[in-house]
Order: structure tokens, then C-alpha cells, then sequence
């Protein structure tokens, strides 16, 4: 919920581009998918 309220308060208030906001959560998937590979543990989407 916290994500949620940060991503909509930087929109509002101008500080990043839609790009900026939907490219850093897909790095944060991408992250989490390959440190789940990584470690072995079962990443399911």
C-alpha cells in the first residue's frame, strides 16, 4: 500500500514521468524474479 501511495504522491507532484514509475517496478520484478533463481527459492507470479 505504501508503493501504491509514493508512486500516485511523485506522479501528482510532477518529481517523475509515468516511464520513470512503470520502469522502476519492472525492475523490482525483474530483481526479485532473478534473486529468487538465484537463491532457489519458488518465485510464482
Amino acid at each position: 500500500m505504501l508503493a501504491i501511495e509514493i508512486t500516485w504522491t511523485s506522479l501528482y507532484l510532477g518529481v517523475h514521468y509515468p516511464s520513470d514509475i512503470l520502469g522502476g517496478y519492472l525492475l523490482a520484478i525483474f530483481w526479485a524474479i532473478a534473486g529468487g533463481y538465484l537463491t532457489k527459492v519458488n518465485v510464482k507470479l
